[in-house]
């Protein structure tokens, strides 16, 4: 998987571009076929398109504004796109607003059962 990090968003690079400077090998990456195509008009060469299927999860994920946005980016590479679910359902799990939703749907739990105690019902 290629990426790259433009501000704070994840690009996937769908195409490969092969060319040549000065005797010289290069290899570079396009996030679609305009690009791949502007990159071939400039400097020659070949685009191949890449198969990105399995990893179309991550294209244009926002990486939270940090020192280090692309570090951040390849931390989720890493995780996989399972590990990345789970990491965000674990960060929603631990929002404030759902943590009081919890306590108060557990206030009310704890209210029904005081007063069927109380009460016998």
């Amino acid at each position: 998987m290629q990426i790259r990090v433009k501000g704070t968003i994840i690009q996937l690079l769908r195409y490969r571009i092969e060319y040549v400077v000065g005797g010289t090998p290069i290899t570079d990456y396009a996030k679609d076929k305009q690009e791949a195509d502007a990159l071939v008009q400039v400097y020659g060469g070949t685009a191949t398109k890449l198969d990105t299927t399995k990893d179309e999860w991550i294209d244009g994920i926002d990486v939270a504004p940090n020192n280090t946005p692309y570090d951040t980016a390849m931390e989720i590479v890493r995780m996989g796109e399972q590990g990345y679910k789970q990491h965000l359902e674990e960060l929603r799990q631990s929002d404030p607003d759902v943590l009081r939703g919890q306590i108060t749907d557990l206030q009310l739990a704890l209210a029904d059962l005081y007063e069927t105690t109380m009460t016998g019902r």
